[in-house]
């Protein structure tokens, strides 16, 4: 993945939570401002780089997709949905995407000096990772050299550690997050799970 874009201007539309004062009782409204309203606009602090998905990576096929970021009035992203699909469709783009996108953390957006939760778009682009260039071959030495010890055959890679996750599950287009569900990661390397 070589390019990100983070898209502002005075079409995105931004929601500032706001406490209703006609009531304790009632709920907070909604209300849109443009972008051009903020006195600051949400900064990217921490951004995680999506996995390529095998399939587009085995294929060296590109994908964009654009994603829809709520984020917090503390800079957390809150929740993420897909604005625009994948294209192209069906290759785990839009799942790498995501993945990535919860995990990210922002300066938050500011009107008058006071944090406020916004809504932004935000495009990954997918690029295949450039194959290094093949090196030449060294020509051999002119004059003999003297016979060198074999190497030590080389030590096998230790095995990848095991990485626990935790988050919430939650129920694709509702964003509802789904109680008492277990889930089971499998390696590629075999038929037992984690």
């Amino acid at each position: 993945m070589n390019g990100r874009r983070f898209t502002t201007g005075a079409v995105l539309l931004l929601s500032l939570a706001m406490a209703s004062s006609a009531s304790a009782q009632s709920a907070p409204a909604q209300r849109q401002i443009e972008a051009t309203k903020l006195s600051k606009l949400p900064k990217l602090k921490t951004k995680v780089e999506p996995l390529y998905p095998p399939e587009a990576l085995e294929k060296g096929v590109e994908g964009d997709v654009v994603l829809l970021l709520d984020i917090g009035a503390d800079g957390k992203v809150t929740s993420v949905g897909i604005a625009e699909p994948a294209t192209p469709p069906g290759l785990g783009f839009e799942e790498a995407a995501v993945l990535a996108a919860q995990q990210f953390a922002f300066e938050p957006a500011e009107v008058d000096g006071q944090p406020i939760a916004v809504q932004i778009n935000y495009h990954f682009k997918f690029k295949p990772p450039t194959k290094a260039p093949p090196v030449a071959p060294v020509a051999p030495p002119t004059t003999p050299a003297p016979a060198a010890p074999t190497p030590a055959a080389p030590t096998p890679p230790a095995a990848a550690p095991v990485t626990n996750f935790a988050g919430t599950l939650r129920e694709r287009g509702t964003r509802l997050p789904l109680a008492g569900a277990l889930v089971t990661v499998f390696r590629d390397d075999g038929e037992k799970p984690l």
